[in-house]
């Protein structure tokens, strides 16, 4: 992507024709890193793993950001990653080698129950199993009482109760094997039944799924493996191989303009002949992201 190349007063908002992930203006500095989580933190996650750790050795805390304070811990041999989409800050590796305990998890867990927002962002080139565990969340009277999983084919399934059908193909997995980093968004509301889907920030897909249902509360959290009991049993060939970030989850539906600037954020694309920037501050600094 190009840098900007022309600055156009309208009103008090900035625009630019064209805009580069993470440009600061000139003449201002900051950490990219520090905003994105304060952008999230705005919307009051329950859970929020930024999976920033240094030590991602076994027995080792994952340390919640969000607003229940609920760590966890690594297991098996996560790697510390720090090719990050925000350029510092840490992500985690799982799958590699391939000893099928890698994992992050908390148990018990205080889960949302009849709404939710699921976001992260997914680094991977190869999805080469059947059921690969991104995120599960088992009850005790349920293995699966939730989980969002891949495919060898390409697509991510989400299982909310694991009673009647899953919902397969929520997004086309294909568009982020490219070992680039992507963000995905997963929103559900038990009262509607209403599921939404977000591929760096576009909505993709919505159905209507699991009408009154309910999460139960006390289960376990994984991420990159898939259970098959309360916090183990897990499957060398159900392991992610790739590296998540920034893992939040929220008791309510974020709507689609906050998971917009949630990316967009950090890659504003150039898509529009124009981009339309709305300006905050972050200890002094001054960060730009994309209205579209």
């Amino acid at each position: 992507m190009k840098r900007a190349t022309a600055l156009e007063e309208k009103g008090s908002i900035p625009t630019f024709e064209q805009l580069e992930p993470r440009l600061l203006l000139d003449g201002l500095s900051g950490d990219w890193h520090s905003a994105y989580g304060d952008l999230v933190q705005e919307s009051n996650p329950v859970l929020y793993w930024r999976l920033d750790e240094a030590s991602k050795a076994a027995s080792q805390a994952v340390i919640d950001s969000g607003g229940l304070g609920q760590d966890g811990i690594y297991g098996g041999s996560v790697l510390d990653v720090r090719d990050t989409v925000f350029g510092s800050g840490g992500a985690a590796r799982f799958g590699d080698p391939a000893d099928g305990e890698d994992a992050a998890k908390l148990q018990p867990l205080s889960f949302p129950s009849t709404a939710f927002t699921i976001e992260f962002w997914l680094r991977a080139d190869d999805f080469t199993h059947d059921q690969i565990g991104i995120l599960s969340y088992a009850y005790t009277d349920n293995y699966n009482e939730l989980y969002v999983r891949a495919h060898s084919d390409g697509q991510l399934d989400v299982q909310i109760n694991y009673t009647g059908s899953t919902l397969t193909d929520v997004l086309d997995s294909a568009d982020i094997l490219d070992n680039e980093w992507h963000y995905i968004a997963l929103t559900w509301e038990s009262d509607t039944g209403d599921f939404n889907a977000y591929l760096d920030g576009e909505h993709v897909s919505q159905n209507i799924f699991k009408k009154n249902g309910v999460i139960h509360a006390g289960g376990a959290l994984v991420l990159g493996q898939e259970q098959d009991s309360v916090g183990g049993k897990f499957a060398s060939s159900q392991r992610l191989v790739g590296d998540l970030d920034e893992v939040a989850i929220y008791d309510k539906v974020l709507d689609a303009d906050t998971i917009r600037s949630h990316f967009q954020l950090i890659d504003p694309g150039t898509d529009d002949d124009t981009l339309v920037l709305r300006r905050y501050s972050n200890d002094g600094y001054s960060f730009f992201s994309l209205i579209r």
